[in-house]
This record gives C-alpha cells, structure tokens and sequence, in this order.
C-alpha cells in the first residue's frame, strides 16, 4: 500500500513539474547594412543531425554551431555571397556561390571551406550551379550560362531578329567531387551562331534522382536544344482577365518575337568522354524530361511548337523509351505538370486538357499512370472531384498517405473588356471612386494602350477542396472535424458530423518551419466547410491530428507556424504576423502532443517581417527577420526542452503501438509505429534518429471509398 501511495505520489509530482515546466530561451542578434530601398532576407539552412545552421542574408554567410545560440560571420568569401544550399543527400556537405565568381564547398558542416576549380573557359562564374548525386559524393553535375553579345536576362531582354546576342548553356561532369570538370559534348553538328540564334545550351540530369531510385546511377541524360527568331508578328496569348472575387489579374502579350525551338535528347555512361543520341527519339524534338524514382517521362514535338497537339508522351523504366497512350480526348497539357508526380514510385501524374462541349470549350484533367508508365487513365475518376488543378503530397514518414487539394473553377459572368481598366467596376469600391477611375483611365489616357484589342473577360471564383488517402490514392476520404469541449462550435458555418458537407479545408499550403517526422501528429491551417474560397483567409484556424490525418481539432482560433520535438510529443506554435501587426509577442509550447497549452511572452516584442524555425531534437529555432531604414536584422530564439519532466527517457512501459490508416491492410502489409502515450511524463531522447516503421503482413480487403 505505501509502495502504491508513493507512486501516485511520484505521478503527481512529475505532473506538476511537467505544467509548472517553463522552457529554457536564448536570445541571439545578427544584423547587416542593406542598400538603399532593397532588402534580402535571404534564408536559414540547417544541416540535418547537426546543431549547426548557415544563415545567408544581404549578401553574407553566418553560422552557428549551437542551435542558434549563437553566431559567427564566415569571412572566407566576404559580403559576396549569391546563394548557399546544403546538400540534401550528403548531411556534412554544403555549397556556396559568391557573386565575383566561384563555387565554394564544405564537407564538415562548415567548419572548414575550399573552393572549386570551374573551368576556364567560363568567365562570369557566377552563373554556374551544381547538381549532387543521391549515392555517390564524387559525382557532380556544373552547368554555366554564357552570355554573348549584349544578351541578357530579364523581362526586357527579348531578342530582336537583327541582333548578334544570344545565351549559351554548357554542361560539366565531375567523378572526383569536383577537382577537375569534363564537358558532355552534344552528339549532333554544332550550330552556327546566325544572327537569328536566341539560345543554345545542353541542361543534363542524373538518371537517379532520390534514395528511392531503382534507375542505373551511372547514367546521365541529356537534352540539347537551339532557339531562333523567326519573324515578328503582333499575337496575344491567354488574354483573359481573372476575378478571383477580392482581386483581379491580368496576362497579355504583346508585339513578341516568335521563336522555334529544336531539342535532342542524348545521354552518357562515363560522365561526358562518349555520348549518344536515344534512338527512339532522334527524329523527334524532345522537349523535357521528368526523372522519377522508377520512371523517365519525356515530352517531344515533331512540329510547331505552338502547336501542342503534335506533343508525344514517352516513358522508360531503364530500357528503351517508350510511347505512352493518354485516354481518348485526352491531350498533354504542356507546362502543367504537378510538383508531385510520382507520389507512389510505380505512378506517374500529369496534366491534360480534354475537350468539352462538343468541342467548344476544355478542362484540364488530372492522369494517372499504371505501373509501366505507359497507358494512363483519369485520376478525377478515383477521386471523384471535379478539378481543374489538383496538387498531392505525400506525408512524411505516413506510408500510403496522401494529402490532396482539388482545386475548380465557377464562372461568374463573360463579358467583352475594352482594356484592362473597365475592370476596376469589379473592385469593393463605392460608385463614385468606380466611376472616377473609369473617366480618368478612358477619357485622359484612353491612348495609352492603342495596340490593345479588347478580350473576353471571364470572371469567376476559384475554390479548393482537401482531401486524404491512406492507401496510395487509391480511395480518399474527407476530413473529419471533432469538437470534444464544444467551445469552437460558433466558428463552424456548417454541421460537423455531416462530413460528406462539413470538413477540414486547409488554406496555407507553404510552411517555414523545418521539421522532424512525427509519428501521425499533425497540425495545418485552415477552414471549416463544403470547399474553401482561394485567397479568403478570413476565419483561419490552426487544426490538430493525432491519428495521421483522419480527424481535425482546433487547437487555435488563428494561424500558428508549428514546430515539432521529440518526433511530436512537444510542440511550439509560432503566431503567424500580419501586415496589421508584424509584431510578435509571444510563443505556445505544450509537452503532451497538443492535448494542454502554455504561453511564453518575450522579454521584448519583436518584429517579424520574416520567419523561419527549425525544430531539432528538444530544441526549436526561431528566427525573425526585420528591417530598419539603414540595416537588416535577424533576432533568434532558441527554445530548449531538454530538462522537461526531469529530463527523464522513456522506458518500454511509456510507448504504445500506433497504426497508420487505423491498422487498414494496405497491399498486404500493416504500418505501425511505438509511440509515446500522451500522459507518458518523459522524453524519447533520440536526437537524429528516424522514427522506425513497422511491417506486418495481412490479409487486404477491399476498402470502399468513403467520399
């Protein structure tokens, strides 16, 4: 009986210190002069394992090398610095590139940094980029850009027919990290440099793209391609207006140079000495390529490139290229294909637009592949959503999630613009200041535009509907939204437990927070409803899952940046600033996976025109980016939780099994993984460490889909 009262005792005590438990907080400054009227904030990258981040804003390189705690300025390179990027394969490697040209690199996260010898030939350094390679560390690819004649970038740099100017693109390999560089020479006639030449250049990939690459890693692909001017002629493209309720945009043409383009796809197998075309395509003009874990998709033309019906779709998983086949009415949309293509490695995902109407109008239809790549089906018909855009990403670490946004249109109204002004009677203005502008802008500047024709004006609202799958996309579910306490019911606008009608609709799609995986704790901004208005930000709320996506709670009633310790079970929240008060006050943390908050006010409020946090093991990095009239300043708050509940580690009697998709038999095999209880009053304390997935084999069932 005593032992029993003692544990209760040590229970409570451990409690109590968990809920009395303030964080330990670090304050560190970095400032830097900026130009007159230009600011860059830059960006913070933080090597993966490591307590060490490189901070790269207004043209310098700082590092830290404990949590942000504090910093030191690299003085290698000098206040010189064009980008930095921290090798996404390799944790100790990082790269940087100054702006009087060179590439430097460190292979002990920062420590120590040397420069790269780039070839000779290439003069203006600093437009050279480099490519690693997922396995091998010795393998680079370099690509520079030559600008000849008086030739340059920009929106105002389009070529004239008469002019001698034009970009060159060159290609390098390296199998010595980087120690001497071999141009991949193109296997076709080198092209004579005619008044009428825009660009040429080789851009070259490695067939192995990712970890999950089943491709050969010794191969690189290739595409060379030659743009000339061929005559000037008055066109428009897309001209339309969009009304997207609150805002208007515009895109128009105008008096542009028409250019013909002509590729050739090629590849080498020892880094640049011999290359060869890819027979199956060299009568074709292949226009780009996409490399997945398991496939090769390439686009390639045999006329006008203007004419996109003449586009083929071509796939290869190792051997030859291949034709794929689209659907009937199907045709490859060009430049649409989605950020995530391949969210299942033996799938691929595209664009196309289909013909509606009896020909009279078309919609764009997401495509999804079988395991070949070569025959491809409607993907709207799995999801059954209607959409013109659809955007997937894979969880991390959740096998067989997938979060989907569905986005479509609504036609408003069609009329006939004049020119772009009349739109100003669309804008949440009175009469008075709507008809002021149109005198002003038809009356006294009616001839500023004379060349502009008037187009169709299509308005209409764009709306987004999110989506999940647990099982490769093959059935998704909507998201169910839970209220146990009751206290949020007047923020809903419809009944939550009609979830066909009724779900979780996310409305921020861009995180800045750097964070470790969890096992199934998430947390997303968003709305409560049928489908969410884009840009109509107005009754934001942060949201909370503890089971991999299936439910929703609100934990905010305003949109927070959450950072993730302890593989979930800790948890800061970040508010989001505004252009109404850029100020921040103060920070959320809770220590039970988001079920009890506390708040933390600083000593001192401070501006955040730019946020960026990485979370690592028990500590979370906060940095906030603003400006004065004559410098750029970073404060930091590094957030410590490492002596939370005593600073105790979990033991077996701690954990619990959790099962992905609730323990649904996905292709024969259960997912789960040991998590911490939420009432566990410990820490896991594996700094680094990979959550461990675990497999078990089962019987599958068909799982209809509970749309």
């Amino acid at each position: 009986m005593q032992m029993y009262l003692f544990l209760i005792f040590c229970a409570l005590w451990a409690l109590g210190t968990a809920q009395e438990f303030v964080p330990g907080v670090w304050r560190s400054h970095v400032e830097r002069s900026h130009e007159p009227n230009y600011v860059n904030y830059g960006g913070l990258s933080a090597f993966s394992d490591s307590h060490t981040s490189l901070l790269y804003f207004e043209d310098s390189l700082h590092i830290t090398f404990d949590n942000s705690k504090s910093w030191q300025t690299v003085d290698v390179f000098g206040e010189d610095i064009s980008w930095v990027i921290v090798d996404q394969f390799h944790k100790e490697r990082a790269f940087v590139t100054t702006k009087s040209g060179g590439i430097h690199v460190t292979e002990d996260q920062g420590r120590n940094w040397k420069q790269i010898s780039l070839p000779e030939e290439i003069e203006d350094k600093e437009r050279c980029s480099l490519q690693t390679h997922p396995f091998n560390t010795n393998f680079l690819l370099l690509h520079c850009s030559i600008m000849h004649g008086n030739f340059q970038l920009g929106t105002n740099s389009k070529k004239r027919p008469d002019s001698s100017s034009f970009m060159e693109r060159i290609a390098y390999a390296s199998d010595d990290a980087g120690k001497s560089f071999r141009r991949i020479g193109e296997p076709v006639h080198e092209y004579e440099a005619t008044p009428d030449l825009q660009y040429h250049g080789t851009t070259c990939q490695f067939a192995t793209s990712s970890r999950d690459s089943t491709l050969d890693r010794d191969i690189i692909y290739c595409i060379h391609k030659v743009e000339v001017m061929t005559n000037m002629r008055e066109w428009f493209s897309h001209t339309y207006g969009m009304d997207i309720e609150k805002k208007t945009f515009f895109k128009k043409k105008s008096f542009d140079p028409v250019s013909n383009t002509m590729s050739t796809l090629f590849y080498t197998t020892d880094f640049g000495q011999s290359t060869k075309l890819v027979d199956e395509l060299k009568d074709f003009s292949t226009e780009e390529i996409w490399i997945f874990p398991s496939h090769i998709l390439g686009i390639s033309s045999e006329g006008n490139e203007l004419d996109h019906t003449a586009e083929r779709i071509w796939v290869t998983t190792g051997g030859p290229f291949k034709h794929a086949h689209l659907p009937k009415g199907a045709v490859f949309s060009p430049n649409s294909i989605p950020e995530l293509l391949s969210y299942d490695p033996e799938l691929i995902l595209l664009y196309a637009d289909v013909e509606e109407n009896e020909g009279h109008g078309k919609s764009k239809h997401l495509l999804v592949s079988d395991p070949s790549g070569l025959e491809f089906s409607f993907f709207d018909s799995i999801t059954q959503e209607p959409s013109n855009h659809v955007n997937l990403e894979k969880l991390d670490k959740l096998k067989g999630t997938i979060w989907g946004r569905f986005s479509f249109d609504v036609d408003l109204n069609r009329s006939k613009v004049e020119n772009m002004y009349e739109t100003y009677f669309h804008e949440k203005t009175n009469w008075f200041q709507k008809i002021v502008k149109f005198i002003r802008n038809n009356l006294f500047y009616k001839n500023s535009c004379p060349h502009m024709e008037s187009f169709p004006f299509i308005g209409y609202k764009r709306f987004s509907k999110s989506k999940i799958s647990f099982d490769y996309g093959k059935t998704w579910n909507n998201l169910k939204v839970v209220d146990p306490s009751g206290k949020h019911k007047q923020r809903f606008h419809c009944d939550i437990d009609d979830v066909e009608h009724c779900s979780f609709q996310e409305t921020s799609y861009f995180s800045s927070v750097e964070n470790e995986p969890t096992a199934g704790i998430l947390m997303k901004t968003g709305v409560v409803g049928e489908n969410v208005l884009s840009l109509d930000d107005d009754d934001e709320m942060t949201f909370i899952s503890r089971d991999g996506g299936a439910s929703w709670e609100v934990v905010f009633e305003f949109p927070v940046y959450a950072a993730f310790l302890d593989f979930g079970n800790i948890i800061v929240s970040i508010p989001k600033t505004s252009p109404q008060d850029w100020s921040l006050k103060k920070f959320f943390y809770s220590v039970d996976q988001g079920n009890n908050w506390r708040e933390y006010h600083l000593e001192e409020p401070t501006d955040a025109f730019h946020i960026k946090i990485v979370s690592r093991g028990s500590n979370v990095e906060v940095g906030l980016g603003h400006k004065t009239k004559q410098s750029t300043e970073y404060t930091f708050y590094t957030i410590d939780f490492s002596e939370v509940f005593g600073g105790s580690t979990c033991t077996d009697r701690d954990w619990e099994t959790w099962y992905l998709s609730d323990g649904k038999c996905i292709d024969g095999i259960k997912y789960s993984f040991n998590r911490k209880k939420a009432d566990a009053q410990c820490l896991m304390r594996k700094t680094f460490e990979n959550l461990t997935l675990n497999e078990e084999s089962c019987e599958p069932k068909d799982i209809q889909s509970s749309i």
